[in-house]
């Protein structure tokens, strides 16, 4: 009877043993999850803030662009206005003389 009661004991000693083992393994896992929650976190934040980044990119690119296109047409206008002085200047020259 008192073997049986020492097994039980015995039993009862590795079950409890168990028991705060897993109690251990449980908060260090509750830190590591509440660890990589703030990790989440963060990269969340970053993330958003690295597409309000390409967003405000893409904006410029589409600017840049616009203007571009705007030089250019500057540029020609400009050019065709220079042209119609030169031949304006030649026509002076060539009835001046």
């Amino acid at each position: 009877m008192i073997d049986q009661i020492e097994r039980l004991e015995q039993r009862i000693e590795r079950l409890v043993q168990g028991l705060d083992q897993s109690r251990q393994r449980n908060a260090e896992l509750e830190r590591e999850n509440d660890r990589l929650a703030s990790q989440i976190e963060s990269l969340n934040q970053v993330k958003a803030h690295n597409d309000a980044l390409n967003e405000q990119v893409h904006r410029l690119e589409e600017e840049i662009e616009a203007m571009t296109g705007k030089e250019s047409q500057i540029r020609e206008r400009l050019n065709q206005m220079l042209q119609k002085i030169d031949s304006i200047e030649q026509e002076v020259k060539a009835g001046g003389c």
